[in-house]
């Protein structure tokens, strides 16, 4: 908390809302200026919504793999900001349930602008990008207790990224005959996973996880079934640990390469 300045400060404290609304951080994303208000809010200088939205939630992604709770801002929340030397006006009322996206009054300015700087490196890569929006889209989701969306969505970074490389990387060790590479790409999950767990490139306890996982996949997909929190939970966190995996695998590939 900042000193207060004048005797009534001291006495009846500082104000609020004064208070909440400083920048505590000012950074420059891709070009753009950003601004994070001490109240959570969350500022970048474009004026065309789409970008703005995907450069804001590009942040937030990567503030979740730096262990912020953020959740994933969508259009409807986006309102316009005119920022003033120490504070900021805002074009419109916000409801309550717009608030902030970070934590108010807990912000953490060095995770704010590493988040800032990791999320420029990791969107360079579309991979990468694309990985951090679906885990990010899948945390807010399973928060939002809509269990279908986020096990869909942590299913796709399993079967569409971890297990395809996993197979495609095993497979490659062995042979580069396009043919024979071609009938492999016509399996469906169940041989893939299969052949993943007998050649020892995933662990049993991992096989039947996986196979227990895609069972509630299906029940959604065939039956529209709601799963169980407890398997979405497994499935999100078998999730983010593959994206941890990539995103560190990409860290350790880019070093080299920026001295």
């Amino acid at each position: 908390m900042p000193k207060p300045k004048s005797f009534r400060e001291k006495v009846l404290g500082l104000p609020l809302w004064e208070y909440s609304s400083q920048r505590v951080v000012m950074d420059v994303y891709k070009g753009f200026p950003v601004v994070v208000l001490r109240n959570g809010y969350i500022a970048i200088g474009i004026k065309e919504r789409s970008k703005a939205l995907e450069f804001l939630n590009e942040i937030m992604a990567t503030l979740l793999l730096l262990g912020v709770q953020t959740h994933v801002i969508r259009e409807v929340d986006l309102g316009e900001a005119t920022f003033k030397e120490r504070s900021a006006q805002w074009g419109a009322p916000i409801s309550p349930e717009t608030w902030p996206y970070i934590s108010q009054f807990v912000i953490n300015e060095v995770k704010v602008k590493n988040a800032i700087k990791l999320a420029e490196l990791i969107t360079t890569n579309e991979k990468m990008k694309a990985l951090i929006s679906l885990l990010h889209e899948a945390y807010t989701y399973f928060m939002n207790t809509e269990y279908k969306q986020a096990l869909i969505m942590s299913w796709v970074i399993l079967e569409d990224f971890y297990i395809e490389d996993l197979l495609s990387s095993t497979i490659s060790k062995v042979t580069s005959d396009k043919k024979r590479l071609d009938k492999i790409e016509n399996w469906n999950i169940d041989q893939k996973i299969e052949v993943l767990n007998i050649s020892h490139v995933i662990s049993n306890e991992e096989y039947y996880l996986l196979m227990e996982i895609k069972k509630a996949r299906n029940d959604v997909v065939h039956e529209g079934k709601v799963p169980g929190k407890e398997i979405v939970d497994k499935c999100l966190n078998l999730a983010s640990k593959v994206v941890q995996k990539y995103i560190g695998t990409y860290f350790g590939e880019l070093l080299p390469r920026l001295f």
